[in-house]
């Protein structure tokens, strides 16, 4: 696990399935914290996917690359890696691939949980999980085993429910489970946080008396449940950690298959203002979305603002430009094809400025990229200039590559007066919607 000395300057790339979320966006945004402190530019792609996602957007500008889960396939993994890119996965395991695996200290912290349990004198411990996904799979393991190593555990077979998502109806249908089995179990840990939510709120109207231990400090817990036992996995010691390992694998120092951090236990406690910053101590966006009046705006716009956006065919994409200042500068839109060997090719069809809209289609010759190199600054294209921070949106339409829509930063701010989380949470509905109405019109095409 070792590449070239540490490069000059850095650039930092996450593939991610998504970028908002308790876990994900709030693991992206420490990310991208960190960059702004250390001037690394960073470039964020949401793939929109688990394990398929095989496009090389821009691999040969990048230092380092850290990919969340399994956000692209085990082949691109394996393309970048053989660049002699230092390659860090998070909660994700890319064996063979000599990949290290950073994240949550999955059996500390079930141990740190169980035990917690055990001292209030529970004896017999549910669980509840998403046994397809790595981290979730790992937690139900160790709880497992937890259980065969305690004599005095009346834990069995029949304690343990599986669901079917780690959302909140997965936790509302492992409560009906339990409630029609007749579990005497009189604690449960949820292998996520919104599970151990909806598995509290049903368990809390049947008037049963449970604890309930849930995995993710989500923010709306001490909100809606808050009487669950949270395990912090300090996602941003999780951040810290991936950009850490890959300047180890820069300097050629050696680096452990898993780097793991240790996770901790927000308890409920009678001071509600006590309990809110716990969850919110270190969240990146945490000042911004005090101000009531940006939050407001956020909330209240979402559908307009992107509903016009859409009507104007995209024209009016950069409306959105005041509230997101710090991460879109400029904006590039380009169609997908493939090329010699199947290699894909971006072809640019329309790019934003603050003021301005400019139809590239006309172009002679158009103006393209191949996918490891997109963007790169061409003769007389002052169209698109690669910001400190970098974020593209590639859209799939009936389950096809159709392009990529790109956004550009003009600095690395570590203080920021615009969400990160709510940018991307907006581009994001407007590529969905855009894809709804372009596989609308495909279907409307076949069916004449």
């Amino acid at each position: 696990m070792t590449s070239a000395s540490q490069p000059d300057n850095q650039h930092i790339a996450v593939f991610s399935p998504y970028l908002q979320g308790f876990y994900l966006g709030e693991i992206v945004d420490q990310i991208r914290q960190l960059c702004s402190i250390n001037h690394y530019k960073l470039t964020a792609i949401r793939t929109d996917s688990l394990a398929t996602f095989d496009i090389p957007l821009g691999v040969s500008h990048f230092t380092g690359v850290i990919i969340l889960k399994n956000a692209i396939s085990p082949s691109l993994a394996d393309r970048i890696l053989t660049m002699g890119i230092p390659v860090v996965s998070i909660a994700y395991d890319y064996y063979p691939l000599e990949i290290p695996v950073v994240g949550c200290d999955n059996e500390q912290a079930v141990a740190l949980a169980y035990n917690y349990l055990k001292e209030l004198g529970h004896k017999q411990i549910a669980y509840v999980g998403d046994f397809s996904q790595y981290d979730l799979r790992k937690r139900f393991e160790y709880f497992g085993n937890l259980c065969d190593q305690d004599s005095n555990s009346n834990s069995d077979l029949d304690t343990f429910y599986p669901v079917d998502n780690s959302l909140y109806r997965g936790g509302l249908n492992a409560a009906k489970a339990f409630l029609k089995r007749g579990d005497t179990s009189t604690a449960v840990i949820c292998g996520a946080g919104l599970t151990a939510i909806g598995f509290y709120e049903k368990i809390n109207k049947s008037n049963r008396k449970i604890d309930v231990v849930g995995f993710d400090a989500t923010s709306i817990t001490p909100i809606y449940a808050p009487n669950i036992i949270a395990v912090d996995q300090n996602l941003h010691l999780i951040a810290h950690k991936a950009l850490a390992v890959i300047k180890n694998i820069q300097q050629q120092e050696e680096v452990q298959r898993e780097e793991l951090v240790p996770a901790r236990l927000i308890l409920p406690n009678e001071n509600k203002d006590a309990t809110l910053n716990d969850y919110m101590v270190t969240c990146t966006e945490k000042n911004i979305l005090a101000n009531p009046n940006y939050a407001k705006a956020l909330i209240t716009n979402n559908y307009e603002w992107t509903k016009q956006i859409i009507d104007s065919n995209l024209d009016e994409l950069m409306s959105i430009y005041p509230v997101f200042r710090d991460f879109m500068q400029a904006g590039l839109l380009c169609r997908t094809k493939l090329g010699a060997n199947n290699e894909t090719q971006l072809i640019a069809t329309r790019a934003y400025t603050e003021s301005e809209t400019i139809n590239l289609v006309s172009m002679d010759p158009p103006l393209s990229f191949s996918a490891d190199t997109y963007p790169v600054e061409k003769q007389n294209s002052h169209i698109f200039i690669e910001g400190m921070i970098n974020t593209h949106f590639p859209i799939t339409v009936g389950g096809k590559s159709w392009g990529v829509l790109s956004f550009s930063g003009p600095a690395n701010l570590a203080e920021t007066n615009s969400s990160y989380m709510g940018f991307t949470s907006y581009v994001d509905t407007i590529t969905q919607n855009l894809t709804h109405v372009l596989l609308a019109k495909t279907v409307l095409k076949t069916s004449e």
